[in-house]
């Protein structure tokens, strides 16, 4: 890269020739087939490169478009690919580059200037009272649109101000009707050359014709009040049009473009020569409504948002206060740098992200600090049971399973209680860990229960552990909603007198029911799928005596991630697979190659062995284009594998 004053150039150039690329790639390639002329456009663009594109690029993009518009549909994704990486990893390159530079046009936001003055509790709490107010009470929302805002739960002021922008639309420059090109997303102002009624296919459209002398632009409507639009796009009016470019045979139009007259200087400028925000859609609000409400709420409500870190640390981590990051990020200067904030890299998304994870922290220490205040059970970690239990294994512990062990050993021998994360990829050993945990407790005469989120879950937990438990004599329960009640009531009272040792179950646990004569230890899997009151619920169990527990996941979460998420447990990571074991292959298949890896599924069953496959959703959603588990194994059955069973499970179903 060379000069960064030619940042502008760059960036206007890279939006030219993305855009295009972006409008062919866009949900799985759905626009390619019906866009003609990509090669033609993509070269001029290339042609147009500024200075800053070296010599090489320039070829190998050129190389790539060669004969693009000839190619099978399926040689074509792969070389719109390519420019795609090409021009992203152009992108990143030049970011990091204008990263290091002090120059004003830097891509994070250079810091602005602010005051920041400290309040009282007291304020703090009637700034509170201020921003939970409902939102009927702002100018714009009544009672109706409220409950479209409720929909979304933005039921407060508070609510609305954190309703940040999912994107940012550059309108700060005006474009020539003649620089247009397809797939561009542009702002063009015209006068009204012609208007009126054709039609599409049998249905009305309502057309306008503008120019800015520098050519044509046709403006589309499929739903309108005829009389109205011909009064509103009579011939000479004047408008400013901002909306997608497409093509329609040899003419470039926009279809329900947002139109502002070009004497209604309010509108002109709050949504023109700017960077506007683009937010979630809120069904009956029109976008511009929304901004309008927003813009009203942020002047007059986010002064009242107020971060209690101290100054100092703000300045010397350089980020800002939390009612300038909101500000800005609802309504940022021309000047920002529109890359930052759509990338949410920009100083006001590094500011609000550091406050929130300022307060998590200080959360988590405090909790922490209340943990190291409260007395555990000290067990004695010489157990004979975890003697006999390791003579009797087939194999050896890793090294990692030993040395987790004794750092599970050491919280057990204290008197304060363990609260320990046991990470750890599927298959290194937790179930072994978290036995030895369970036969020390057990050897100490304390009992032991295993909280898992599903029953399905569960169940294998129970195989699991009963297998080792049989070993060892441990009697052993399985504790669900879908446990028959009389045998839920021979589980309720052996726990009550200490004749099961060792309970497995999910929410079913922590039922009213359910007592426990000495619970001294709790293990939980995937914590993150239960609440907090949840496992206080269980932790309650114990009666005046606070227990051990251990939390087991097999998530796989970097070890300062992991220290931040889980800020008030000890960590501890098996690192390390049993000998022997065969290393996980992990391949990615884009929806196009999808019949790939249906024929390696196809493989691996005529070995004999089984495959599963995983959907998001368990029936079909009109709000969301995800594949569901009914639908979906339907047609796994159907057309995919008809010569093999296909089993549906999800947790809707009965047990």
């Amino acid at each position: 890269m060379e000069k960064y004053e030619n940042f502008p150039d760059f960036e206007n150039w890279l939006k030219k020739i993305s855009r295009p690329i972006e409008f062919v790639s866009k949900n799985n390639f759905a626009n390619l087939p019906k866009t003609k002329g990509l090669e033609k456009s993509l070269k001029f663009l290339v042609q147009q490169a500024p200075e800053i594109i070296s010599s090489q690029i320039k070829f190998t993009l050129l190389t790539l478009i060669e004969q693009l518009d000839s190619l099978p549909n399926e040689k074509k994704k792969e070389k719109i690919k390519k420019i795609k990486e090409l021009l992203d990893n152009l992108k990143d390159k030049f970011i990091t580059e204008s990263t290091t530079s002090s120059k004003k046009d830097n891509f994070i936001s250079s810091i602005p200037d602010y005051t920041f003055q400290q309040i009282s509790l007291e304020e703090y709490k009637k700034y509170k009272e201020i921003l939970k107010q409902p939102l009927n009470i702002v100018k714009g929302i009544g009672s109706k649109i409220a409950k479209k805002f409720s929909k979304k739960q933005i039921n407060t002021i508070e609510d609305l101000l954190f309703f940040l922008p999912r994107d940012y639309e550059d309108r700060r420059k005006i474009t020539l009707i003649a620089d247009l090109f397809e797939g561009q997303k542009a702002v063009v102002s015209g006068e009204v050359l012609k208007s009126g009624i054709t039609y599409f296919s049998k249905r009305k459209v309502f057309e306008a014709i503008i120019t800015d002398g520098t050519g044509f632009l046709t403006l589309k409507w499929f739903n309108f009040n005829e009389k109205v639009w011909r009064n509103l796009f009579a011939p000479g009016k004047k408008y400013y049009v901002i909306g997608e470019v497409s093509r329609f045979g040899r003419n470039l139009e926009m279809i329900h473009p947002e139109v502002i007259k070009d004497e209604d200087e309010e509108k002109i400028s709050q949504e023109i020569g700017k960077i506007v925000p683009v937010y979630s859609s809120v069904e009956g609000i029109s976008e511009k409504y929304l901004r309008k409400i927003l813009h009203y709420v942020v002047e007059n409500f986010a002064d009242y948002l107020n971060s209690f870190i101290p100054l100092e640390i703000l300045k010397r981590k350089k980020f800002v206060p939390l009612n300038i990051a909101i500000k800005n990020l609802h309504f940022p200067k021309s000047d920002e740098n529109i890359w930052a904030l759509k990338k949410e890299e920009s100083i006001y998304h590094k500011s609000l992200a550091f406050d929130e994870f300022f307060f998590l922290e200080l959360a988590l220490a405090l909790k922490r600090g209340k943990v190291r205040k409260e007395t555990g059970i000290s067990f004695n970690i010489e157990s004979k049971l975890v003697e006999k239990f390791l003579k009797k294994l087939p194999f050896e512990l890793t090294n990692a399973q030993k040395r987790v062990i004794e750092e599970i050993k050491a919280d057990l021998a204290s008197e304060l209680p363990m609260n320990r994360l046991l990470q750890g990829d599927v298959g290194c050993g937790k179930t072994v860990v978290a036995f030895i945990t369970a036969l020390i407790a057990i050897d100490n005469g304390y009992q032991v229960a295993l909280m898992a989120p599903t029953e399905v879950l569960a169940e294998q937990h129970y195989h699991n552990f009963r297998q080792y438990a049989q070993l060892m004599g441990i009697n052993t329960a399985l504790l669900t909603g879908g446990i028959p009640p009389s045998r839920k009531k021979e589980i309720y009272y052996g726990l009550a007198r200490g004749y099961i040792d060792f309970v497995i179950g999910t929410h079913a646990l922590f039922q009213e029911k359910v007592e426990f004569k000495k619970l001294g230890l709790i293990i939980i899997d995937e914590q993150h799928r239960f609440g907090v009151l949840q496992r206080a619920a269980l932790r309650e169990k114990a009666k005046g005596v606070i227990p051990n527990t251990l939390v087991m996941t097999a998530t796989p979460i970097p070890r300062t991630l992991a220290l931040t998420i889980y800020g008030d447990l000890d960590l501890s990571i098996i690192d390390e697979m049993p000998k022997g074991r065969k290393p996980v292959i992990t391949k990615l298949f884009l929806e196009y190659n999808k019949h790939k890896a249906y024929e390696a599924v196809r493989k691996e069953l005529q070995k004999g062995h089984q495959a599963y496959v995983i959907l998001p959703l368990i029936e079909e959603s009109e709000k969301l284009d995800l594949k569901s588990v009914l639908t979906h194994g339907e047609y796994l059955q159907k057309e995919v594998f008809p010569e093999y069973k296909i089993g549906i499970l999800h947790g809707k179903m009965n047990s």
